[in-house]
């Protein structure tokens, strides 16, 4: 059985990593990183897969480009429902992109 708390549509873990392997190609990422969600299975076989967006954050926190680009575009998609609290902690995706966008606009030259 598994859990996922994946969106559906443009913001599925699918599409999220094609535009990321797009986006990085344009803008750049952070070396090493690699965009997938996390997984945690238990012994009763159940998986639960966390939504992508968590690994975003990890990235922009590396200074990711490419994830600094897809979590604007997700805030402007207006995509954060008041659920998507509970999945990861919004406070640090806020925080992550803060210190991100500061790094995309200095990558930029701005």
């Amino acid at each position: 059985m598994e859990i996922n708390y994946n969106h559906q549509g443009k913001w599925s873990a699918e599409a999220v990593k094609r535009r990321y392997s797009d986006l990085r190609v344009l803008t750049g990422g952070a070396e090493g990183f690699d965009l997938n969600s996390r997984t945690y299975t238990n012994k009763g076989g159940i998986t639960w897969i966390y939504n992508i967006m968590d690994a975003v954050v990890d990235g922009v926190r590396l200074g990711d480009n490419a994830c600094v680009q897809l979590s604007i575009d997700y805030i402007e998609d207006n995509v954060i429902p008041f659920s998507a609290l509970l999945v990861f902690d919004f406070s640090e995706f806020l925080t992550a992109l803060i210190i991100g966008r500061r790094c995309l606009q200095g990558c930029r030259g701005a």
